[in-house]
Protein backbone atom coordinates (compact mmCIF):
# COMPACT_ATOMS: atom_id res chain seq x y z
CA UNK A 1 0.00 0.00 0.00
CA UNK A 2 1.67 3.66 -1.21
CA UNK A 3 1.66 4.73 2.28
CA UNK A 4 1.64 8.67 1.13
CA UNK A 5 -1.36 8.14 -0.86
CA UNK A 6 -3.54 7.23 2.04
CA UNK A 7 -1.75 10.55 3.99
CA UNK A 8 -5.04 12.36 4.16
CA UNK A 9 -6.84 9.35 5.93
CA UNK A 10 -3.91 9.84 8.62
CA UNK A 11 -4.09 11.72 12.05
CA UNK A 12 -1.03 13.31 13.71
CA UNK A 13 -0.74 15.04 17.15
CA UNK A 14 1.15 18.48 17.41
CA UNK A 15 3.13 18.21 20.30
CA UNK A 16 3.11 21.59 20.93
CA UNK A 17 -0.25 22.85 21.26
CA UNK A 18 -1.77 18.74 21.96
CA UNK A 19 -4.12 19.30 19.11
CA UNK A 20 -5.04 16.59 16.28
CA UNK A 21 -4.18 17.50 12.79
CA UNK A 22 -3.88 16.27 9.33
CA UNK A 23 -1.30 16.83 6.70
CA UNK A 24 -1.63 17.48 3.01
CA UNK A 25 1.48 17.11 0.89
CA UNK A 26 0.56 19.97 -2.27
CA UNK A 27 2.10 21.26 -4.78
CA UNK A 28 4.26 24.20 -3.10
CA UNK A 29 3.38 24.05 0.59
CA UNK A 30 3.17 21.94 3.09
CA UNK A 31 -1.15 22.10 4.36
CA UNK A 32 -2.00 21.66 8.38
CA UNK A 33 -5.66 21.48 8.74
CA UNK A 34 -7.31 20.22 11.61
CA UNK A 35 -9.10 17.42 12.62
CA UNK A 36 -12.64 18.42 11.57
CA UNK A 37 -10.98 19.44 7.51
CA UNK A 38 -12.02 22.98 7.99
CA UNK A 39 -9.83 24.50 5.04
CA UNK A 40 -10.39 28.29 6.44
CA UNK A 41 -8.42 27.08 9.64
CA UNK A 42 -5.78 25.28 7.76
CA UNK A 43 -1.94 26.36 8.43
CA UNK A 44 0.07 26.44 5.44
CA UNK A 45 3.71 26.26 5.22
CA UNK A 46 5.79 26.79 2.11
CA UNK A 47 8.05 24.06 1.13
CA UNK A 48 10.28 27.09 -0.07
CA UNK A 49 10.59 28.33 3.37
CA UNK A 50 11.58 24.93 5.07
CA UNK A 51 15.36 24.19 6.00
CA UNK A 52 15.35 21.09 7.75
CA UNK A 53 13.45 18.17 8.36
CA UNK A 54 13.95 15.36 11.08
CA UNK A 55 12.99 12.15 12.82
CA UNK A 56 13.66 11.54 16.00
CA UNK A 57 11.98 9.59 18.86
CA UNK A 58 12.11 9.56 22.46
CA UNK A 59 11.65 7.24 25.65
CA UNK A 60 7.54 7.26 27.00
CA UNK A 61 6.39 4.88 29.34
CA UNK A 62 8.89 2.13 28.47
CA UNK A 63 8.71 2.44 25.09
CA UNK A 64 9.91 4.86 21.87
CA UNK A 65 7.59 7.58 20.51
CA UNK A 66 8.25 8.55 17.19
CA UNK A 67 8.04 12.52 15.88
CA UNK A 68 8.50 14.72 13.15
CA UNK A 69 9.95 18.05 13.33
CA UNK A 70 10.13 20.63 10.78
CA UNK A 71 12.13 23.80 10.94
CA UNK A 72 11.23 26.70 8.64
CA UNK A 73 11.55 30.65 7.91
CA UNK A 74 8.97 32.29 6.62
CA UNK A 75 8.11 35.89 5.86
CA UNK A 76 6.48 38.09 8.69
CA UNK A 77 5.71 41.91 8.35
CA UNK A 78 7.97 43.73 10.79
CA UNK A 79 6.13 45.75 13.69
CA UNK A 80 5.07 49.63 12.53
CA UNK A 81 6.81 48.97 9.38
CA UNK A 82 5.65 47.52 5.80
CA UNK A 83 9.13 45.74 5.75
CA UNK A 84 9.41 41.95 5.63
CA UNK A 85 11.80 39.65 7.55
CA UNK A 86 12.14 35.67 8.36
CA UNK A 87 11.19 34.02 11.63
CA UNK A 88 11.70 30.61 13.09
CA UNK A 89 8.31 28.26 12.75
CA UNK A 90 9.14 25.38 14.91
CA UNK A 91 6.42 22.04 13.92
CA UNK A 92 6.73 18.95 15.84
CA UNK A 93 4.18 16.51 14.82
CA UNK A 94 3.72 12.65 16.14
CA UNK A 95 1.43 10.33 14.16
CA UNK A 96 -1.61 8.92 15.69
CA UNK A 97 -2.07 5.18 16.32
CA UNK A 98 -3.17 3.55 12.66
CA UNK A 99 -4.14 0.07 11.78
CA UNK A 100 -1.87 -1.43 9.23
CA UNK A 101 0.75 1.54 9.85
CA UNK A 102 4.36 1.55 11.70
CA UNK A 103 4.86 5.45 13.10
CA UNK A 104 8.16 5.27 12.33
CA UNK A 105 8.04 4.12 8.68
CA UNK A 106 5.31 6.38 7.90
CA UNK A 107 7.41 9.39 9.00
CA UNK A 108 10.75 8.57 6.92
CA UNK A 109 8.51 8.59 3.71
CA UNK A 110 7.41 12.58 4.76
CA UNK A 111 10.45 13.38 5.62
CA UNK A 112 11.86 12.04 2.17
CA UNK A 113 8.90 13.78 0.10
CA UNK A 114 9.34 16.93 2.14
CA UNK A 115 12.75 17.50 1.13
CA UNK A 116 11.98 16.50 -2.21
CA UNK A 117 9.73 18.75 -2.27
CA UNK A 118 11.42 21.63 -0.70
CA UNK A 119 14.86 21.18 -2.28
CA UNK A 120 13.82 20.32 -6.23
CA UNK A 121 17.35 22.31 -7.05
CA UNK A 122 19.66 21.15 -4.61
CA UNK A 123 23.25 20.04 -5.71
CA UNK A 124 23.09 16.61 -4.60
CA UNK A 125 27.02 16.53 -3.58
CA UNK A 126 25.81 19.35 -1.11
CA UNK A 127 22.37 18.17 0.00
CA UNK A 128 23.14 14.12 -0.09
CA UNK A 129 26.56 14.08 0.83
CA UNK A 130 27.67 12.97 4.26
CA UNK A 131 31.35 14.64 3.61
CA UNK A 132 31.03 17.67 6.00
CA UNK A 133 31.30 21.20 4.90
CA UNK A 134 34.56 23.44 6.23
CA UNK A 135 33.56 26.44 8.22
CA UNK A 136 36.40 29.47 8.26
CA UNK A 137 35.39 31.82 11.02
CA UNK A 138 37.18 35.14 11.61
CA UNK A 139 37.08 35.63 15.05
CA UNK A 140 38.36 39.33 14.74
CA UNK A 141 35.98 40.14 11.81
CA UNK A 142 33.82 43.35 12.22
CA UNK A 143 33.05 44.03 16.14
CA UNK A 144 34.68 40.84 16.99
CA UNK A 145 31.82 38.74 17.61
CA UNK A 146 31.69 36.38 14.99
CA UNK A 147 32.04 33.26 17.37
CA UNK A 148 29.33 34.77 19.38
CA UNK A 149 26.95 34.88 16.32
CA UNK A 150 28.10 31.37 14.65
CA UNK A 151 27.53 29.50 18.43
CA UNK A 152 23.80 31.53 18.98
CA UNK A 153 22.40 32.12 15.42
CA UNK A 154 24.69 29.92 12.65
CA UNK A 155 25.11 26.69 14.27
CA UNK A 156 21.10 26.37 15.49
CA UNK A 157 20.08 27.08 11.92
CA UNK A 158 23.23 24.16 10.68
CA UNK A 159 21.48 21.62 13.19
CA UNK A 160 17.93 22.10 12.13
CA UNK A 161 18.93 21.38 8.74
CA UNK A 162 21.41 18.47 9.63
CA UNK A 163 24.57 20.02 7.59
CA UNK A 164 27.62 17.78 8.87
CA UNK A 165 30.41 20.51 9.47
CA UNK A 166 34.13 21.19 10.74
CA UNK A 167 34.64 24.26 12.21
CA UNK A 168 38.62 26.39 12.19
CA UNK A 169 39.12 29.76 13.51
CA UNK A 170 41.50 31.61 11.63
CA UNK A 171 44.47 32.83 13.96
CA UNK A 172 46.02 35.31 11.53
CA UNK A 173 45.94 37.64 8.21
CA UNK A 174 46.90 34.73 5.34
CA UNK A 175 45.53 31.98 7.58
CA UNK A 176 42.64 31.33 5.41
CA UNK A 177 44.41 31.73 2.16
CA UNK A 178 47.01 28.94 3.81
CA UNK A 179 44.00 26.35 4.50
CA UNK A 180 42.61 27.09 0.87
CA UNK A 181 45.71 26.13 -0.78
CA UNK A 182 46.49 22.59 1.41
CA UNK A 183 43.78 21.39 2.43
CA UNK A 184 42.27 17.89 1.02
CA UNK A 185 39.33 19.48 -1.19
CA UNK A 186 37.93 15.81 -1.39
CA UNK A 187 37.13 15.37 2.12
CA UNK A 188 34.77 18.31 2.36
CA UNK A 189 31.34 18.97 0.30
CA UNK A 190 31.94 22.41 0.35
CA UNK A 191 33.49 26.15 2.58
CA UNK A 192 31.95 27.98 4.43
CA UNK A 193 32.64 31.70 5.41
CA UNK A 194 31.90 33.57 8.72
CA UNK A 195 33.28 36.89 8.33
CA UNK A 196 33.30 39.79 6.09
CA UNK A 197 34.48 39.80 2.55
CA UNK A 198 38.07 39.91 3.53
CA UNK A 199 38.36 36.19 4.59
CA UNK A 200 36.52 34.97 1.13
CA UNK A 201 39.11 37.25 -0.56
CA UNK A 202 41.81 34.61 0.99
CA UNK A 203 40.29 31.53 0.34
CA UNK A 204 40.01 32.44 -3.23
CA UNK A 205 43.77 33.72 -3.70
CA UNK A 206 44.55 30.00 -1.70
CA UNK A 207 42.32 27.87 -4.16
CA UNK A 208 43.55 29.72 -7.27
CA UNK A 209 47.14 29.04 -6.31
CA UNK A 210 46.87 25.01 -6.10
CA UNK A 211 48.52 22.60 -8.35
CA UNK A 212 44.44 21.78 -9.01
CA UNK A 213 43.14 25.02 -9.22
CA UNK A 214 40.60 24.51 -12.07
CA UNK A 215 39.33 21.85 -10.03
CA UNK A 216 39.58 23.42 -6.27
CA UNK A 217 38.05 26.57 -7.34
CA UNK A 218 34.71 24.39 -8.47
CA UNK A 219 34.34 23.66 -4.55
CA UNK A 220 30.82 25.22 -3.10
CA UNK A 221 31.30 28.28 -1.41
CA UNK A 222 29.07 29.94 0.95
CA UNK A 223 29.39 32.80 2.98
CA UNK A 224 27.81 34.22 6.16
CA UNK A 225 28.20 37.97 7.45
CA UNK A 226 29.98 38.53 10.26
CA UNK A 227 32.14 41.92 8.94
CA UNK A 228 31.23 45.48 8.71
CA UNK A 229 30.60 45.64 4.83
CA UNK A 230 29.56 41.91 4.15
CA UNK A 231 29.08 43.06 0.31
CA UNK A 232 28.59 39.81 -1.22
CA UNK A 233 26.21 38.63 1.28
CA UNK A 234 23.85 41.92 0.84
CA UNK A 235 24.28 40.99 -3.26
CA UNK A 236 23.20 37.33 -2.97
CA UNK A 237 20.49 38.64 -0.92
CA UNK A 238 19.04 40.98 -3.42
CA UNK A 239 19.25 38.57 -6.11
CA UNK A 240 17.37 36.14 -4.39
CA UNK A 241 14.62 38.80 -3.39
CA UNK A 242 15.68 38.39 0.22
CA UNK A 243 15.55 41.29 3.05
CA UNK A 244 18.38 41.84 4.41
CA UNK A 245 17.69 45.06 6.18
CA UNK A 246 16.87 42.98 9.09
CA UNK A 247 18.46 40.01 10.57
CA UNK A 248 21.19 39.77 7.35
CA UNK A 249 22.49 36.56 9.04
CA UNK A 250 19.09 34.76 9.56
CA UNK A 251 17.92 35.56 6.00
CA UNK A 252 21.99 34.99 4.43
CA UNK A 253 22.12 31.14 6.51
CA UNK A 254 18.59 30.79 5.19
CA UNK A 255 20.13 31.07 1.43
CA UNK A 256 22.98 28.98 2.60
CA UNK A 257 20.64 26.11 3.33
CA UNK A 258 18.74 26.07 0.53
CA UNK A 259 21.70 24.31 -1.08
CA UNK A 260 21.34 25.43 -4.63
CA UNK A 261 24.94 26.61 -6.68
CA UNK A 262 25.39 29.35 -8.86
CA UNK A 263 28.06 30.24 -10.92
CA UNK A 264 29.76 33.54 -9.88
CA UNK A 265 32.34 35.23 -12.33
CA UNK A 266 35.82 36.27 -10.74
CA UNK A 267 38.10 39.02 -12.23
CA UNK A 268 41.80 38.14 -12.80
CA UNK A 269 43.81 41.18 -11.75
CA UNK A 270 47.43 41.77 -12.77
CA UNK A 271 49.22 44.01 -10.38
CA UNK A 272 52.36 45.42 -9.82
CA UNK A 273 52.62 42.91 -7.15
CA UNK A 274 51.16 39.99 -9.23
CA UNK A 275 48.00 38.31 -10.04
CA UNK A 276 45.02 38.91 -7.95
CA UNK A 277 41.72 36.77 -8.27
CA UNK A 278 38.82 39.37 -7.32
CA UNK A 279 34.94 38.92 -6.98
CA UNK A 280 33.65 41.95 -5.58
CA UNK A 281 35.63 45.08 -6.85
CA UNK A 282 38.58 47.83 -7.23
CA UNK A 283 38.19 51.03 -5.72
CA UNK A 284 40.86 53.93 -5.32
CA UNK A 285 39.93 57.18 -4.60
CA UNK A 286 37.32 58.65 -2.25
CA UNK A 287 35.69 55.35 -1.95
CA UNK A 288 39.44 53.88 -1.29
CA UNK A 289 39.99 55.96 1.53
CA UNK A 290 36.55 55.71 2.93
CA UNK A 291 36.72 51.82 3.44
CA UNK A 292 40.87 52.07 4.36
CA UNK A 293 40.51 55.17 6.93
CA UNK A 294 37.64 54.03 8.26
CA UNK A 295 39.79 51.29 10.22
CA UNK A 296 40.02 53.60 13.13
CA UNK A 297 36.60 53.43 13.61
CA UNK A 298 35.94 49.39 12.85
CA UNK A 299 34.31 48.93 16.71
CA UNK A 300 31.15 51.12 15.46
CA UNK A 301 30.29 48.59 12.48
CA UNK A 302 28.85 50.05 9.32
CA UNK A 303 28.50 53.18 10.56
CA UNK A 304 32.23 53.51 10.03
CA UNK A 305 31.84 54.38 6.53
CA UNK A 306 29.55 56.82 7.05
CA UNK A 307 31.41 58.74 9.51
CA UNK A 308 35.05 58.64 7.34
CA UNK A 309 32.56 59.35 4.17
CA UNK A 310 31.48 63.11 6.05
CA UNK A 311 35.24 63.39 7.08
CA UNK A 312 36.30 63.23 3.95
CA UNK A 313 33.58 65.05 1.68
CA UNK A 314 34.89 67.97 4.25
CA UNK A 315 38.45 67.16 3.62
CA UNK A 316 38.62 66.56 0.01
CA UNK A 317 41.22 65.13 -2.12
CA UNK A 318 42.31 64.72 -5.77
CA UNK A 319 43.03 62.23 -7.14
CA UNK A 320 44.78 62.08 -10.69
CA UNK A 321 44.98 59.03 -13.37
CA UNK A 322 44.43 57.56 -16.10
CA UNK A 323 41.86 55.21 -16.93
CA UNK A 324 41.49 52.73 -19.43
CA UNK A 325 38.76 50.51 -20.81
CA UNK A 326 37.49 48.32 -23.64
CA UNK A 327 33.09 49.30 -22.87
CA UNK A 328 30.82 46.36 -24.20
CA UNK A 329 29.43 49.32 -26.24
CA UNK A 330 30.84 52.74 -27.75
CA UNK A 331 31.84 55.11 -24.80
CA UNK A 332 29.05 58.01 -24.52
CA UNK A 333 30.17 60.80 -21.96
CA UNK A 334 27.60 62.09 -19.74
CA UNK A 335 26.90 65.83 -19.12
CA UNK A 336 30.47 66.67 -19.06
CA UNK A 337 31.81 70.00 -18.84
CA UNK A 338 33.22 71.12 -22.36
CA UNK A 339 36.92 70.66 -21.38
CA UNK A 340 36.88 67.36 -20.39
CA UNK A 341 40.02 65.17 -21.74
CA UNK A 342 39.16 61.70 -22.83
CA UNK A 343 41.86 60.14 -24.90
CA UNK A 344 42.23 56.85 -26.76
CA UNK A 345 45.13 54.95 -28.07
CA UNK A 346 43.88 54.83 -31.99
CA UNK A 347 44.09 58.66 -32.91
CA UNK A 348 46.91 60.91 -32.03
CA UNK A 349 45.37 64.20 -32.84
CA UNK A 350 44.23 66.75 -30.04
CA UNK A 351 41.21 67.76 -30.14
CA UNK A 352 38.77 69.72 -27.54
CA UNK A 353 35.05 68.13 -27.35
CA UNK A 354 31.88 69.37 -26.56
CA UNK A 355 30.33 66.89 -24.57
CA UNK A 356 27.61 68.97 -22.94
CA UNK A 357 24.97 67.34 -25.17
CA UNK A 358 26.07 63.57 -24.72
CA UNK A 359 28.27 63.09 -27.74
CA UNK A 360 30.18 60.33 -28.45
CA UNK A 361 33.85 60.92 -27.05
CA UNK A 362 36.89 61.00 -29.83
CA UNK A 363 40.70 60.62 -29.50
CA UNK A 364 42.85 63.42 -27.54
CA UNK A 365 46.03 63.19 -25.91
CA UNK A 366 47.09 64.05 -22.43
CA UNK A 367 47.21 67.91 -21.97
CA UNK A 368 46.32 70.25 -19.14
CA UNK A 369 43.01 71.38 -18.65
CA UNK A 370 40.54 72.95 -16.20
CA UNK A 371 39.33 70.16 -15.21
CA UNK A 372 42.30 68.58 -13.91
CA UNK A 373 43.48 71.43 -11.79
CA UNK A 374 40.68 71.74 -9.50
CA UNK A 375 42.24 70.44 -6.34
CA UNK A 376 38.64 69.97 -3.83
CA UNK A 377 35.26 70.25 -4.84
CA UNK A 378 33.37 73.39 -5.12
CA UNK A 379 32.02 75.21 -2.86
CA UNK A 380 28.77 75.88 -4.61
CA UNK A 381 25.58 73.73 -3.23
CA UNK A 382 23.86 73.94 -6.50
CA UNK A 383 22.66 70.53 -7.02
CA UNK A 384 23.35 68.83 -10.18
CA UNK A 385 20.22 66.03 -9.88
CA UNK A 386 19.17 65.38 -13.33
CA UNK A 387 16.05 63.84 -14.50
CA UNK A 388 15.31 59.98 -14.70
CA UNK A 389 16.21 60.03 -18.83
CA UNK A 390 19.92 60.67 -17.90
CA UNK A 391 20.02 56.30 -17.45
CA UNK A 392 21.92 56.19 -20.18
CA UNK A 393 20.35 54.17 -22.89
CA UNK A 394 22.60 51.18 -23.12
CA UNK A 395 21.80 50.41 -19.68
CA UNK A 396 18.43 50.26 -20.45
CA UNK A 397 18.70 48.51 -24.22
CA UNK A 398 21.05 45.51 -23.11
CA UNK A 399 19.89 44.21 -19.33
CA UNK A 400 17.92 41.31 -19.52
CA UNK A 401 16.17 41.96 -16.29
CA UNK A 402 14.51 44.09 -13.92
CA UNK A 403 15.11 47.64 -11.51
CA UNK A 404 13.21 46.85 -8.29
CA UNK A 405 9.65 48.28 -8.14
CA UNK A 406 11.15 50.81 -5.28
CA UNK A 407 13.93 51.43 -6.91
CA UNK A 408 14.19 55.03 -7.89
CA UNK A 409 15.90 54.32 -11.52
CA UNK A 410 12.41 52.53 -12.21
CA UNK A 411 9.34 55.10 -13.48
CA UNK A 412 6.74 54.74 -16.04
CA UNK A 413 7.95 55.79 -18.89
CA UNK A 414 11.35 53.36 -19.05
CA UNK A 415 11.46 50.51 -20.86
CA UNK A 416 12.84 48.12 -18.18
CA UNK A 417 10.61 44.60 -17.58
CA UNK A 418 9.14 44.66 -14.15
CA UNK A 419 9.20 41.52 -12.15
CA UNK A 420 5.87 39.73 -10.62
CA UNK A 421 7.07 38.40 -8.02
CA UNK A 422 5.35 39.81 -4.58
CA UNK A 423 7.93 38.48 -1.77
CA UNK A 424 8.35 40.43 1.07
CA UNK A 425 9.77 44.06 1.04
CA UNK A 426 10.88 43.22 -2.27
CA UNK A 427 13.95 43.98 -3.66
CA UNK A 428 13.01 42.13 -7.25
CA UNK A 429 16.36 39.93 -8.09
CA UNK A 430 18.07 40.97 -11.18
CA UNK A 431 19.11 38.35 -13.43
CA UNK A 432 19.03 35.75 -10.74
CA UNK A 433 17.87 32.46 -12.90
CA UNK A 434 20.97 30.33 -13.57
CA UNK A 435 20.17 30.04 -17.16
CA UNK A 436 20.42 34.30 -17.46
CA UNK A 437 21.68 35.26 -20.77
CA UNK A 438 25.15 36.49 -20.63
CA UNK A 439 27.13 39.32 -22.35
CA UNK A 440 29.49 37.03 -24.89
CA UNK A 441 32.85 36.90 -23.57
CA UNK A 442 35.63 38.28 -25.46
CA UNK A 443 38.74 36.78 -26.52
CA UNK A 444 41.05 39.29 -25.01
CA UNK A 445 44.49 39.75 -25.78
CA UNK A 446 45.08 41.43 -22.47
CA UNK A 447 48.58 43.45 -22.40
CA UNK A 448 51.23 43.42 -19.98
CA UNK A 449 50.65 46.45 -17.82
CA UNK A 450 53.78 48.25 -19.41
CA UNK A 451 52.35 47.75 -22.46
CA UNK A 452 49.93 50.05 -24.51
CA UNK A 453 46.50 49.28 -24.11
CA UNK A 454 44.68 48.18 -27.63
CA UNK A 455 43.56 50.59 -29.97
CA UNK A 456 40.15 49.82 -29.54
CA UNK A 457 40.12 51.11 -25.82
CA UNK A 458 39.27 54.23 -24.92
CA UNK A 459 40.97 56.25 -22.25
CA UNK A 460 40.59 59.18 -19.61
CA UNK A 461 43.58 60.82 -18.05
CA UNK A 462 41.86 63.48 -16.08
CA UNK A 463 41.30 64.29 -12.23
CA UNK A 464 38.99 62.09 -10.57
CA UNK A 465 36.95 61.84 -7.14
CA UNK A 466 36.72 58.55 -7.39
CA UNK A 467 36.89 54.95 -9.80
CA UNK A 468 34.99 51.85 -8.68
CA UNK A 469 34.91 48.76 -10.92
CA UNK A 470 32.76 46.53 -9.54
CA UNK A 471 31.14 43.06 -10.62
CA UNK A 472 28.25 42.71 -8.02
CA UNK A 473 25.25 44.89 -6.91
CA UNK A 474 26.68 45.82 -3.60
CA UNK A 475 29.51 46.81 -1.54
CA UNK A 476 27.37 47.03 1.59
CA UNK A 477 24.01 47.12 2.92
CA UNK A 478 24.01 50.85 2.06
CA UNK A 479 25.64 51.11 -1.28
CA UNK A 480 24.13 49.34 -4.07
CA UNK A 481 26.53 50.59 -6.69
CA UNK A 482 25.61 48.32 -9.35
CA UNK A 483 21.71 47.49 -9.42
CA UNK A 484 22.35 46.08 -13.16
CA UNK A 485 25.00 43.80 -11.95
CA UNK A 486 24.47 39.65 -11.52
CA UNK A 487 26.71 37.29 -10.57
CA UNK A 488 28.05 35.62 -13.69
CA UNK A 489 27.10 38.82 -16.06
CA UNK A 490 30.56 38.32 -17.62
CA UNK A 491 30.89 42.09 -17.32
CA UNK A 492 32.75 44.74 -14.66
CA UNK A 493 30.57 47.54 -14.28
CA UNK A 494 32.95 50.74 -13.98
CA UNK A 495 31.60 53.78 -11.97
CA UNK A 496 33.68 56.81 -11.75
CA UNK A 497 33.24 60.42 -10.38
CA UNK A 498 35.64 63.11 -12.24
CA UNK A 499 35.33 67.05 -10.79
CA UNK A 500 34.30 69.80 -10.26
CA UNK A 501 31.53 68.48 -8.00
CA UNK A 502 30.18 70.35 -4.83
CA UNK A 503 29.89 69.20 -1.30
CA UNK A 504 26.57 69.22 -1.26
CA UNK A 505 26.18 66.64 -4.15
CA UNK A 506 28.60 64.10 -2.65
CA UNK A 507 26.39 64.51 0.28
CA UNK A 508 23.23 63.83 -1.56
CA UNK A 509 25.12 60.88 -3.01
CA UNK A 510 25.73 59.38 -0.21
CA UNK A 511 21.58 58.75 -0.29
CA UNK A 512 21.74 57.75 -3.27
CA UNK A 513 23.96 54.51 -3.34
CA UNK A 514 21.66 53.01 -1.14
CA UNK A 515 19.05 52.80 -3.69
CA UNK A 516 20.83 52.87 -6.88
CA UNK A 517 20.08 56.62 -7.82
CA UNK A 518 23.56 58.01 -8.19
CA UNK A 519 23.28 56.49 -11.87
CA UNK A 520 20.73 59.48 -12.57
CA UNK A 521 23.59 61.76 -11.52
CA UNK A 522 25.21 64.09 -14.27
CA UNK A 523 28.54 63.53 -12.09
CA UNK A 524 28.50 59.61 -12.13
CA UNK A 525 29.65 58.03 -15.13
CA UNK A 526 28.57 54.01 -15.75
CA UNK A 527 30.28 52.22 -18.14
CA UNK A 528 29.99 48.12 -18.49
CA UNK A 529 33.17 47.00 -20.07
CA UNK A 530 35.18 43.68 -21.16
CA UNK A 531 38.47 44.77 -19.66
CA UNK A 532 40.06 48.01 -17.61
CA UNK A 533 42.99 49.50 -16.90
CA UNK A 534 43.97 51.93 -13.71
CA UNK A 535 47.00 53.99 -13.83
CA UNK A 536 47.17 56.32 -10.83
CA UNK A 537 49.67 59.32 -11.60
CA UNK A 538 50.36 59.32 -7.78
CA UNK A 539 53.48 56.99 -6.25
CA UNK A 540 51.19 56.65 -2.95
CA UNK A 541 47.56 55.97 -2.00
CA UNK A 542 44.72 53.76 -0.91
CA UNK A 543 44.20 50.83 -3.59
CA UNK A 544 41.37 48.69 -2.96
CA UNK A 545 40.45 45.17 -3.68
CA UNK A 546 37.48 43.17 -2.11
CA UNK A 547 37.82 45.75 0.76
CA UNK A 548 41.44 44.82 1.30
CA UNK A 549 44.26 47.40 0.51
CA UNK A 550 46.81 46.29 -2.13
CA UNK A 551 50.40 47.37 -3.10
CA UNK A 552 49.84 50.93 -4.86
CA UNK A 553 50.25 51.17 -8.82
CA UNK A 554 48.86 50.04 -12.00
CA UNK A 555 46.22 47.88 -12.02
CA UNK A 556 44.10 45.83 -14.87
CA UNK A 557 41.46 43.45 -14.87
CA UNK A 558 39.44 41.20 -17.06
CA UNK A 559 36.79 38.75 -16.70
CA UNK A 560 36.97 34.83 -15.44
CA UNK A 561 33.54 34.04 -16.33
CA UNK A 562 31.29 31.09 -14.26
CA UNK A 563 34.85 30.42 -12.42
CA UNK A 564 33.53 29.73 -8.91
CA UNK A 565 30.54 28.25 -7.28
CA UNK A 566 28.23 30.12 -4.84
CA UNK A 567 25.62 28.55 -2.35
CA UNK A 568 22.73 30.38 -2.59
CA UNK A 569 19.14 30.22 -3.26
Amino acid sequence: MDILSELHKLTFTNLQTKTVCKLQLRDSQLCIIGDDDNEQKAKFVSYEDIVGVKVNKRAEMGDFQYFIDMYAYPSFKTLLSSKFTRKRLHLSLTLNEQDGFTSHQVLLLLREAILGKMSPQCDDMVFRSNKPILVLLNPVAGKGFAKKLFDEKILPMLKEAEMVYQLIVTERNGHGMEIARTIDLTELCGLVIVSGDGLLHEVLQGLMSRPDAEQAIQTPIGILPAGSGNALCCTLNYAAGEPFAYDILVHSTYLLLKRTLKPMDLVLLNTTAGPIYSFLSVTWGLVADIDIESERFRRLGILRFKLEALYRIAKPRSYKGRLSFLPVQPYVTKGRSKTEIVVTAQEPESEVVDTSSRVRSVSMPHSPSKAMSVPEFSHDTTSDKSPINVVPEEIISTHNGSVPSNSPLSSENETLSRSTESHSEKASPILTSSKEMRTPVVDLNMPSLGEPVPGDWVTIDDNFVTVIAAYQTHLGPDQMVTPFASLSDGLIHLLFIRPPVTRMVMLGLLGDFETGAHLRRDVVEYVRVHAFRLEPHASDGNLVVDGEKIKFGAIQGRVLPNRARILTK
